[in-house]
């Protein structure tokens, strides 16, 4: 089976859309399945990444300067989806039995067009903002309801709602029964601060004044991953570290996410798919919203009690000590969110036949 994937990522748009799309991939080729990959050359893009993991990518041009991408992402519409649609035709070098979209811009005229039996479709969103022509739809939000989308599928579309369908690395559930078990002894030395790619760089020396006190007071052993390697986002960083008098260890991208995360006692994160990456190793941390559609994600992590979600920098001291007070409990409410294995089930679930036509979203066992 050929699958054909759309996706983009970028300094402004972030990094979340392909690295799912290829966490899916990933579980695929398990099965035999080859992915071809779709995406545009924007500033920051994951072409190269994709293509080392094995898989194809064809490269759609750069539409527009940086800025306009950053603004019109998620409201370019009408032509514009027809247009990216006979590129993406275009640019295909075979035909594909399933065609699987993560893109704020594309919706139901680009879905139209692209595939002709819905059945083959399948849309990863988290928005429910526009609507689709596909019958399966994959929302992995902690408060999604099949009600959010009833107006916005054909009827007897299914959907795959809830963290058990969230498209993480097979080497997050691989570590999860050690790394658990391993925390039950362990006290809060090791911080962690990753908020994604996109601009998140350029957010983290906000972060460091406000950070310095409480990490000489209890001794934190810091490590920042930026999700780049471009080093002229990663010198404000070096800059504001200097000027707090604070060691950390600065990576770029990294491909050992699964290790850092178990190895770490507290982060400071996004609220967005890395939220889960946490609470399958059960990490507790403060959450930032870094994009308008975390808001949601935000304030769920925070009531379910994996994380404490902070709007502003000066309110990550107190955050972090809360965090630090109560590590245990929300060790245990966080890894009950997510067990890392959603991955599996949406490629066992796209790997079938058609679709089912119950109406009602499709939860795991």
């Amino acid at each position: 089976m050929n699958v054909l994937f759309r996706a983009d990522a970028g300094n402004t748009i972030g990094h979340g859309h392909v690295m799912r799309c290829l966490t899916l991939a990933d579980a695929l080729r398990e099965r035999a399945v080859k992915s071809h990959f779709v995406c545009r050359d924007h500033p920051g893009n994951l072409i190269a990444l994709i293509r080392a993991r094995g898989h194809e990518v064809s490269v759609l041009p750069q539409q527009g300067t940086a800025a306009a991408v950053a603004e019109d992402y998620r409201t370019w519409a009408g032509a514009g989806e027809a247009e990216d649609a006979a590129q993406t035709r275009a640019a295909c070098p075979q035909k594909f039995d399933r065609v699987v979209v993560d893109h704020y811009a594309l919706g139901a005229v680009w879905e139209k067009q692209l595939q002709r039996p819905a059945r083959d479709l399948l849309v990863i969103d988290d928005l429910a903002n526009r609507p689709h022509c596909a019958a399966l739809l994959l929302d992995s939000g902690l408060q999604r309801r099949a009600d959010d989308y009833a107006s916005l599928l054909p009827s007897g579309a299914q959907l795959l709602c809830g963290p058990g369908y969230a498209l993480l690395a097979s080497g997050f559930a691989a570590r999860r029964a050690a790394t658990l078990a391993q925390r039950q002894q362990r006290t809060c030395r090791n911080l962690l601060i990753s908020l994604g790619g996109g601009d998140s760089a350029r957010r983290i020396p906000a972060l460091l004044p406000r950070l310095a006190g409480i990490a000489r007071q209890h001794a934190l052993q810091l490590t920042i991953i930026t999700g780049s390697e471009d080093r002229s986002l990663q010198q404000p960083i070096r800059q504001a570290l200097a000027r707090n008098a604070l060691q950390a260890q600065l990576l770029g991208r990294v491909d050992d996410m699964p290790a850092r995360l178990a190895a770490a006692d507290i982060a400071i994160g996004a609220a967005g798919g890395s939220a889960y990456e946490r609470a399958c190793l059960g990490l507790p941390s403060v959450v930032l919203q870094m994009a308008e559609n975390q808001a949601t994600q935000l304030r769920a992590l925070q009531q379910y009690g994996a994380a404490i979600a902070i709007g502003d920098p000066t309110e990550l001291p107190a955050a972090l000590t809360q965090v630090m007070q109560q590590h245990q409990t929300m060790q245990a409410a966080s890894a009950a969110l997510c067990d890392g294995l959603g991955a599996q089930r949406v490629a066992e679930r796209l790997c079938r036949s058609g679709a089912q036509s119950d109406n009602t979203p499709e939860t795991p066992q």
